[in-house]
């Protein structure tokens, strides 16, 4: 029986993708005691906040690294343009359910499904 090879550069990229997987994890961890925080801001102005702030911090990021060109694209295919703003109002929608929960005291009952939501997802997406 041979040994199996494994690449080392495979073997980083792994042990850095689960560097920052744990990191958001943690990041996700203190979200709701950060918001909690904020509960004297109704939830849907700290939503307003979120959305404009991560535009600038877009643009930011696309100027110095020269990547309009497929931002110019996508806003030229309207099919694409459908689907980016429904699946930018569903985002939306789960982040202001989020913050409302947060700031009612109901974290868990948060957590709890949209880690559901979350499974079912890649169920679906495994089956596919």
């Amino acid at each position: 029986m041979g040994t199996l090879q494994t690449d080392p550069a495979d073997s980083a990229r792994t042990t850095q993708g689960v560097a920052f997987g744990m990191a958001a994890y943690l990041c996700w961890g203190f979200f709701p005691l950060y918001f909690k925080q904020l509960a004297h801001v109704p939830p849907l102005e700290v939503l307003a906040h979120r959305c404009v702030w991560a535009l600038a911090t877009l643009a930011v990021i696309l100027s110095g690294t020269g990547g309009w060109g497929p931002v110019r694209a996508a806003l030229r295919d309207r099919h694409l343009l459908l689907i980016l703003g429904a699946t930018t109002l569903l985002i939306a929608t789960n982040w202001l359910i989020f913050l409302y929960a947060v700031t009612t005291s109901q974290v868990l009952q948060s957590s709890i499904a949209t880690s559901s939501i979350l499974s079912s997802r890649c169920y679906w997406a495994a089956c596919s």
